[in-house]
Formats: structure tokens, sequence, C-alpha cells
């Protein structure tokens, strides 16, 4: 069984999906969960979110991953979906099943991105891997509604940490989007494209996948998230051809950003890609902090609405509460 998650117009809802069925069959599951027909249904995956038009005989065995985000949209009347177009056609994946997850992690601010899960050896070898001469470490932010920009700065060359800036990413984040309106559209946001531009640039607002997605994109360089509470590795920018990645870690509100100690005097912020020693020794520090419970669950965290003083439950109320009033600025309580 696969647990995915299906967004349709009523929100989201997750289902579990047996692999030995067809795409047809989960097309009816997916129609039960929505109640859009299965013949008029548009399955939208990946990030940017593409079409997918997979032959609706077709199994399902490892076309999904745990964790894996259908947005479905209605056909028009008079259109159905192309069922029969065979998966080669498509050129169109969602990313192989690998580390277990229970959810991909979204934006902080409740919008979802969807990088692919990370794959790597478990047991690598470690010969030859920086990563065997030093000591990772976590790099500390403040907890100011800015962990993931000052993060991702943490993790820049040189060149790039004396010029940017937590506000300037913030920027750089609003200039990609209204550059590339054809990728993100109010389907991949969440919400109106220059609501999302004038949100992101808020010092209160959190950062989360779809900044990371951008990020990779802009410095050419992959951004894996580790994620303490599912141990899960979201990679963004994988398979883009990039020779570096950098390593964050999250805690399910909190960004901080990993680095390589070597001899107590040299600090490595980024690593070859093809080190898969660097992602096994990164894990050890989630793995860690995972059994000492050090992460927030978000599906019942206790939340309240600093703007209004309405209080929530979890995630999903919260990004209710964000969609209908506006407001942004939520608490733990």
């Amino acid at each position: 069984m696969v647990l995915i998650r299906v967004r349709g117009p009523s929100g989201m809802k997750k289902i579990d999906v047996d692999e030995s069925l067809t795409w047809n069959q989960l097309r009816m599951m997916i129609e039960e969960s929505t109640g859009i027909q299965a013949d008029r249904q548009q399955i939208l995956g990946g990030f940017p979110p593409l079409e997918l038009n997979y032959d609706g005989n077709l199994v399902v065995n490892g076309s999904l991953a745990i964790g894996d985000l259908l947005t479905v949209q209605q056909l028009p009347s008079g259109v159905q979906n192309p069922s029969k177009v065979s998966e080669t056609q498509t050129g169109v994946t969602l990313p192989p099943k690998n580390i277990q997850s229970d959810d991909l992690k979204p934006s902080e601010n409740g919008q979802e991105a969807l990088p692919t899960t990370a794959s790597y050896d478990s047991d690598p070898n470690p010969n030859g891997s920086i990563a065997s001469q030093g000591t990772f470490e976590v790099v500390v932010v403040p907890d100011d509604n800015s962990c993931l920009f000052r993060s991702v700065l943490n993790v820049l060359d040189d060149e790039n940490r004396s010029v940017y800036t937590a506000e300037r990413l913030r920027t750089t984040v609003a200039e990609y989007i209204r550059q590339h309106p054809l990728e993100f559209t109010s389907a991949v946001l969440g919400q109106d494209p220059d609501q999302y531009i004038s949100w992101i640039l808020m010092e209160t607002s959190w950062g989360g996948g779809i900044e990371l997605a951008i990020f990779a994109r802009v410095f050419e360089m992959e951004f894996d998230a580790i994620d303490i509470q599912s141990l899960r590795i979201d990679r963004f920018g994988e398979g883009s051809g990039y020779n570096m990645r950098a390593l964050l870690i999250y805690d399910g509100i909190h960004y901080n950003s990993i680095e390589l100690k070597i001899g107590g005097i040299i600090d490595v912020r980024q690593f070859p890609i093809d080190d898969e020693y660097v992602l096994h020794a990164a894990m050890q520090i989630a793995i860690k902090a995972n059994a000492e419970r050090a992460y927030t669950d978000t599906a019942g965290f206790q939340l309240r609405c600093a703007d209004c003083g309405t209080r929530l439950e979890g995630e999903k109320q919260a990004v209710q509460h964000a969609t209908s009033t506006g407001h942004t600025n939520f608490r733990e309580s």
C-alpha cells in the first residue's frame, strides 16, 4: 500500500493505494475522494505539476511514492481524459518509491511543492567521501520566521553570501515567480500568484518547498531537506545536472542548515552530488533527533492566530484560516 495525497476542488485528502491496481481503478478511487468523475479527471503530479496520462490498464506499481501529491482538476464538459495514452508517450513519471514517509513536507504556509524523495544507499562505503574527514553539525538559525532563508544563506558560497540577505532571498523568490507565470500558477502556489508574491515578501511569512525549488534553480545546486519526524530526504533540483548539494534539516516548523566540521577550522557547506555517503552521515543527525522526538507534529499542534486570536489545531486548520481570512501570523499556543 502507498499513502498518497489527492487535492481536489474541496481540499486535500489522503488515500491508501494498492499498487496492484490499474490507473483506471485509481481514477475510480479518486472519484470517490474528490467527486470528479473518472473520465473527466485531469491528474497533475511532479514539480512543476505536469499532466499524468498513463494508460488506464497500466498497473500503478512503481509509479507512485509514499507521500506523492496528485492535483485533480475537472475537465470541461464533453472532454474526457486520454486514459489510453501510454506511459512512454507522456514522458512524465512520478519519483520511484524510496525512503519511508507519511507526507511530503509542504511550504510552511501549507502550500505544497513536490521535490523527489531521496533514494540512497543505507550503508554506503565511506572511503573517499569528504564526510569521513570530519563531523556533521547543525547550524542553528534564529526562530524569526525567516529560518528557511537564513539556512539557505548559510549554505551559499562565499560570493553569494556576501551579496545576499534573507530579505533579498525573499525578493529573489518573488521575482522568479513573476518571471515564470506558466509554472507558478494558482494551482501550484495555492493562491493567486500576486497574492503569494506579496505574502512571501513579508518578513513574518515562512518559506518551504516552493522556495527551495526556486533556490535550486537560481543557485544551480541541489537542496536536500531532511525531515526529522519522517526521516525523509526531500531533494529539490535532483536530476537537473547540478554538481553540488547543500543540506538542511527540518523539525516540522523550523529549518536549520547542516555543515561538515573538519579539524575544527574548516566548515564545508556544499558537497559533491555523487558523494552518497554525505547523505548517510547527515541522516544520523536526524535519526538521533527523531529518537529524542525533537520535532513538532504539525498535524496536531496547537496554534493561535496572532492577528485575530483564533485558536487552531494543526497545519490544515491554519491553512484554511489563512485562506479564508488572509491572516498569516501564527504562534504556538
